[in-house]
């Protein structure tokens, strides 16, 4: 009897042993969990800080430059002072605000917007190998169709369709012919789906745009499917206004919009 106790006790012990040994584990593991997930956010939290200080840069570099060019973009954003920025963000985007049709036609008609087209649709090297069939969904390169760049939005399908800004819809739902445009954008080649993108043309994008033009702050989106991307990839998107003053200066407001000033554009 004794014999079977010890036996019994120290196959108790053992199992003892054997729990705080795994409990352990586990409280190790969670530790190490949370220690990791701490340092996740962190380097997620320090990565958009710098992405957004790259955002305010080039927004006044726009502002001081109002007809800033493709060239000079493209030179500014892969410059070895703002390039780090393109590791943090999808791709940094100059989208002007375009109202009326007269405007529209202006911007889709710009000389260096149609040599870019016809670099895309020569799949250039500047554009990348498939731009022909990416930019617009194929859009803007279509054998079949009327070859220009054109404005865009989803069409019912899922494709990208020349926008519609003067529909009673559209004119109910954004109050104008207005249209926010994804202009110049780094890194092109990939982001050519996005090229043309009338923003607006999106409820999520434009609540955030309208908030964004009423504070004069930089402001979030709610989380978004991701225009340039084949497969369901989120992201958010980040207006940063910029206004015109009554002397047709432009300027970023962040301390709120001041009398007179409208908005021209964002990053």
């Amino acid at each position: 009897l004794l014999s079977a106790l010890g036996v019994t006790a120290a196959l108790v012990w053992t199992g003892v042993r054997f729990y705080l040994m795994i409990d352990g584990e586990n409280q190790v593991s969670e530790q190490a969990f949370r220690n990791l997930a701490e340092s996740i956010t962190r380097t997620i939290q320090t990565n958009v800080e710098q992405g957004l200080i790259y955002q305010d840069m080039i927004a006044n570099i726009w502002a001081a430059n109002p007809g800033i060019s493709r060239e000079h973009f493209r030179k500014l954003i892969w410059s070895e002072a703002y390039a780090p920025g393109l590791q943090t963000m999808t791709g940094i985007s100059l989208i002007p605000n375009v109202v009326g049709g007269a405007a529209r036609r202006e911007l889709e008609g710009r000389v260096d917007t149609e040599r870019l087209r016809q670099e895309c649709c020569a799949n250039a090297p500047i554009t990348g190998p498939s731009c022909a069939s990416i930019a617009a969904t194929g859009l803007f390169c279509n054998t079949t169709g009327e070859q220009r760049y054109q404005i865009t939005e989803f069409g019912p399908d899922g494709s990208l369709v020349p926008a519609v800004g003067n529909s009673s819809e559209y004119l109910q739902r954004v109050g104008a012919e207005e249209y926010m445009v994804v202009d110049m954008i780094e890194p092109f080649e990939t982001n050519a789906k996005v090229w043309g993108f009338n923003l607006l043309s999106s409820p999520a994008r434009l609540a955030a745009w309208r908030s964004a033009t009423k504070s004069g702050k930089k402001t979030f989106s709610r989380r978004l499917n991701l225009v340039q991307s084949s497969d369901k990839e989120f992201g958010v998107l980040v207006w940063l206004p910029i206004f015109a003053d009554p002397a047709g200066d432009w300027t970023v407001s962040m301390n709120g919009v001041k009398p007179g000033h409208v908005p021209v554009g964002s990053v």
